[in-house]
């Protein structure tokens, strides 16, 4: 996977193409794309191929594609102070740069099945730590990595951010969600595609399509492995350590007060970017209809106390469109009823009154990006609407 982007010389090279690209978005991660040098990552022998957008593996030590991280690290929306579990860690390249975003407040943990592979993240990692310029313009939230099967972590302990580095057996599905908080996100490949997946109660899931990928699957551990393991404990920093961080931050205030031409606050504009082509032409809302519906719904049918849940779920369903494609939606007469106070099942009505599932048909359906999933008893069930009729078109 990758190749979507054009080679770079040097990791400032690569990482202008990601961005003219699309794949880079934000500033935060334009910066600590240049703060870790992929270089680094990777075996000295092969150093000449690091900055391809190609898939990089020498045994058990593995690099996805600069495309895909920079995809995933857009996704995740890390923030300082957030905690991160990284399931598949391998080299720690990833782990890093979120480590810069999450400051020293943060979590960062990561699990890796292979030994040799763990042995070589921290490698990396403590070279990172003597040698990098990066920590004199960050608060690093450095990573701790165990090593074992992420399909045997005892159960219990949440996240407000995760990601899966490779794709995610269907039947592990509700494992590896149980792992995200209520309010977080879940990044994985799932049925040859990147998801991203909010959750955004105890059932219930938003579950968006990102890329077209191809991952190895997590190793499913045998009856003979079945042998639980814990995730690592959030130890507190001492006072040494938070007195050191503000204090570092302090004078890197002072540094950019005075040198203002060293940190603009920068925003990536669209129009600076070149586009690639959309693979979908069209990309449909999904909106979930909470209680029975006599197929007549309409906006006027929310009630006040009602404004701010379906605001909520607007705003989800807009604001993380990918914006290197051109997305359509065409309007859907439907409008989130909310009672608290009962149980009741998502549904999806179209304009025709008609209440749709999830269909997978390429022909009749523009294969959706985004659905709606609740889950029942341990059991998913995914719901999208394959409305074809016409209506007026916005875009995003």
């Amino acid at each position: 996977m990758g190749a979507a982007v054009s080679s770079g010389q040097n990791n400032d090279e690569l990482v202008n193409n990601l961005m003219k690209s699309g794949y880079i978005r934000t500033r935060k991660v334009e910066q600590v794309f240049r703060a870790v040098d992929r270089a680094d990552y990777v075996l000295p022998s092969h150093r000449d191929r690091a900055y391809n957008d190609l898939a990089w593996k020498h045994g058990n030590i593995h690099l996805s594609a600069p495309c895909i991280y920079s995809e995933v690290m857009e996704s995740l929306s890390l923030e300082p102070g957030l905690s991160f579990l990284n399931l598949g860690s391998g080299t720690g390249y990833l782990s890093t740069m979120a480590g810069l975003i999450l400051n020293q407040h943060g979590t960062n943990h990561g699990i890796e099945l292979h030994e040799d592979c763990l042995e070589y993240a921290y490698e990396r990692l403590e070279e990172f730590k003597q040698k990098s310029l990066a920590l004199d313009e960050f608060d690093f939230c450095e990573p701790v990595f165990i090593q074992g099967n992420c399909l045997n972590v005892a159960p219990g302990r949440q996240y407000d951010r995760v990601y899966c580095g490779a794709a995610c057996p269907e039947n592990y599905e509700g494992f590896i969600k149980q792992f995200v908080c209520i309010g977080g996100i879940l990044v994985m490949p799932f049925k040859d595609h990147l998801l991203r997946v909010l959750r955004i109660d105890e059932d219930t899931w938003l579950h968006f399509k990102m890329l077209p990928v191809s991952f190895a699957t997590l190793v499913v551990p045998t009856t003979t492995e079945q042998t639980l393991f814990h995730l690592p404990e959030c130890v507190p920093l001492s006072l040494q350590e938070l007195c050191r961080g503000k204090i570092r931050r302090c004078l890197r205030l002072n540094v950019w007060k005075e040198h203002e031409d060293l940190e603009t606050e920068k925003v990536i504009l669209l129009e600076q970017r070149r586009f690639n082509s959309p693979q979908q032409t069209l990309t449909r809302f999904v909106i979930p209809v909470l209680g029975e519906s006599d197929g007549s719904v309409s906006d006027e049918s929310a009630s006040d106390e009602d404004d701010e849940f379906t605001r909520r779920v607007c705003v989800l369903l807009s604001v993380d469109a990918d914006p290197r494609d051109l997305y359509t939606t065409s309007q859907v007469r439907a409008v989130v009823l909310c009672n608290m106070n009962e149980n009741q099942n998502w549904q999806v009505v179209n304009n025709n009154g008609n209440v749709d599932w999830y269909n997978q048909n390429s022909e009749n359906s523009a294969n959706s990006n985004k659905s709606v999933s609740r889950t029942e008893e341990g059991n998913d069930e995914q719901t999208t609407s394959n409305s074809t009729e016409e209506k007026s078109q916005n875009k995003i």
